[in-house]
């Protein structure tokens, strides 16, 4: 069951010139839930800034994937673990 939108079970950073949305921390909670990191723990998610050559503040697309994402480094006890594309599902 994915979690109600703003009740994130890790600690979810975004890029300062970027707006937070509901969205963000639901699919971020649902793409760990649904076991996209494999069996490799997180505490936190950075939702990384938008390349300058991008439109959008969070969402976006690009030529190389034209999916609606946003892209998210996870850590865990402050070491990076791994970075993902996050896609918009709701």
């Amino acid at each position: 069951m994915a979690p109600e939108a703003g009740s994130s079970k890790i600690d979810v950073t975004i890029a300062q010139k970027s707006t937070r949305t509901p969205s963000l921390e639901l699919e971020i909670n649902r793409h760990v839930e649904n076991g996209r990191l494999g069996r490799r723990a997180v505490d936190a998610a950075f939702i990384k800034p938008v390349p300058h050559v991008v439109s959008g503040d969070t969402w976006h697309t690009t030529q190389g994937d034209p999916r609606e994402h946003i892209t998210v480094e996870f850590s865990k006890d402050g070491k990076h673990v791994t970075t993902h594309h996050v896609y918009r599902i709701s």
